[in-house]
């Protein structure tokens, strides 16, 4: 995912801005929301929404935490390489694999009237962790001070948090 990301870099679909905890905040939020939205619709038997509701859910968690390191997206597959170029090792393949899972469902939902009472629990089900994850992640991250979110963003990797604590240490 790293070349992936790269080219998202390269072709000003991903830009490197300054942290922007507010506006990290702000799309926790609407996560927050959509995940709601797709529990409403859920129990109203509308099984498109929920499929739909829950991957946006997803992409502003996503969203929150790429704000929060420096990164502002401009495509749906740019949120993805960036979560599995800077996170990997946070989520893991599986649950990253399930994000991108949740991007497609959402467009046979949305484009092809493709959609179930089982894909839309299953979405809301991995929606409920994915979200859990993010706020655990945003909760360790939300006070750092900008050069070590930037460092983190610039490093691909949430191990300059261990360097960073060894040195305090040292």
């Amino acid at each position: 995912m790293k070349e992936a990301y790269e080219n998202c870099l390269e072709k000003n679909q991903l830009r490197n801005i300054d942290p922007a905890k507010h506006v990290a905040a702000k799309e926790l939020k609407e996560a927050e929301f959509d995940l709601e939205e797709a529990h409403k619709s859920f129990e109203n038997q509308n099984y498109k929404w929920p499929v739909i509701e829950s991957y946006y859910s997803c992409f502003h968690a996503a969203r929150c935490l790429l704000f929060l390191i420096g990164l502002k997206e401009k495509s749906h597959f740019c949120v993805y390489a960036a979560l599995s170029a800077v996170f990997n090792e946070y989520f893991g393949n599986e649950e990253l694999e399930n994000y991108k899972k949740a991007m497609q469902r959402r467009e046979l939902a949305d484009y092809y009237a493709s959609y179930s009472k089982e894909e839309a629990e299953s979405a809301i089900n991995f929606t409920e962790k994915f979200i859990k994850k993010v706020k655990i992640l945003y909760e360790k991250l939300k006070n750092l001070d900008s050069r070590l979110l930037r460092k983190i963003r610039d490093s691909l990797s949430l191990k300059v948090l261990d360097e960073e604590k060894q040195n305090a240490q040292g």
